[in-house]
């Protein structure tokens, strides 16, 4: 009784450009500037968020086991037994590199908790980077704020 029908297509009014493109070109906008060049400046920043951390090469840091599966809920006994590899190694030196290519998902619950560990981390005067993270899981750790306390490196492929 109540349905709405939803509205006719329309063709759209923007258009989609390289970001690699728009990197090597003009990073400003002007007050003028078109939508596109808009959308062109947006994925540039974000290109150049996508890097916060410089890290040394990874000839110093541990082989460590990783992230992988699914985590839910607290994930803090996972972290801590990553810092425990760690130690037992005995690679204080150089960034805690954790792999994180064969991690399918992490809900809300268990980002919080990976924010909460980085930031202690970061407190403890260590350096975290979370390397070959998915790229939708790469968005929302920035998303949630860990890329603040730790580097976050999507994968390349």
């Amino acid at each position: 009784t109540y349905e709405v029908s939803p509205p006719s297509w329309q063709v759209p009014q923007c258009t989609c450009h390289d970001a690699s493109q728009a990197v090597q070109g003009s990073r400003s906008t002007t007050a003028g500037a078109s939508p596109e060049q808009g959308l062109v400046s947006a994925a540039a920043r974000w290109s150049d968020s996508t890097q916060p951390l410089t890290l040394p090469p990874a000839d110093g840091a541990a082989a460590l086991p990783g992230l992988e599966g699914q985590i839910e809920g607290d994930a803090s006994a996972v972290l801590e037994a990553l810092a425990d590899a760690r130690a037992l190694a005995g690679a204080e030196a150089g960034p805690l590199r954790i792999p994180c290519e064969r991690l399918i998902r992490l809900d809300f619950a268990a980002a919080g908790s990976v924010l909460n560990w980085a930031a202690r981390q970061q407190s403890l005067g260590r350096t975290i980077c979370f390397e070959r993270l998915h790229r939708l899981v790469a968005v929302f750790f920035n998303v949630i704020g860990i890329n603040e306390y730790a580097a976050v490196l999507p994968r390349e492929d």
